[in-house]
Order: C-alpha cells, then sequence, then structure tokens
C-alpha cells in the first residue's frame, strides 16, 4: 500500500521534493526491512534440511529463477491487455481433456 502512496504523491503536481523523498525513503526502509526478514528465514528454513538438500538448492534456484523471470513478464503483459490466448489446434490433451471424454 506505501508503493500506491508514492506513486500518488509522484502523480500529484501539488506534492512537494520534500515530501515525496521523504516517503522514497520511508518505502526503500519497509523494502529493506522485508529483504532482511527474508534472509533471515532463508538461513532458519536451511538449518532444517540435510546436506545433500542443502548442496541441491543451487540447481534449483537455477532452474526455478527463470520460471519467476517468465511469470512476472507475463504477468506485466497480462495485465496490460496485450494477452492473447493462443489459437488451439487439435484435440485437447491432458488430464482435463480425458475429464471431459
Amino acid at each position: 500500500m506505501k508503493g500506491v502512496e508514492v506513486r500518488k504523491l509522484f502523480t500529484d503536481p501539488k506534492t512537494d521534493d520534500a515530501t515525496l523523498l521523504a516517503k522514497e525513503k520511508e518505502l526503500n526502509g519497509l523494502k529493506v526491512n522485508l529483504m532482511d526478514k527474508k534472509a533471515e528465514m532463508k538461513v532458519e528454513w536451511r538449518k532444517i534440511l540435510t546436506p545433500q538438500q542443502i548442496r541441491m538448492l543451487d540447481r534449483m534456484h537455477r532452474r526455478h529463477g527463470w520460471h519467476r523471470y517468465h511469470h512476472r513478464r507475463h504477468h506485466v503483459w497480462h495485465n496490460h491487455g496485450h494477452h492473447q490466448a493462443p489459437m488451439r489446434k487439435g484435440p485437447r490433451q491432458g488430464p482435463a481433456a480425458k475429464m471431459g471424454q
């Protein structure tokens, strides 16, 4: 919600520079606190993993990192009205199609 507040202030021509900068700094401080909490959670989460699972983390992050990037781009693309559903060719496949048979 702070991000929305900052955007509203930024787009209001009456907002003075000092107010805008103060809100930006407040938002940045909250982001840093959130990043710190996430880091602490990762450390705690890592404590319950086996050594083998810890070694596998690098592979998992590399494999899923692209997925998060792709999802984020799709989300932005879809929410700005650029998304057009792909046209299907041929019969439907997968579990949903089997349920309809």
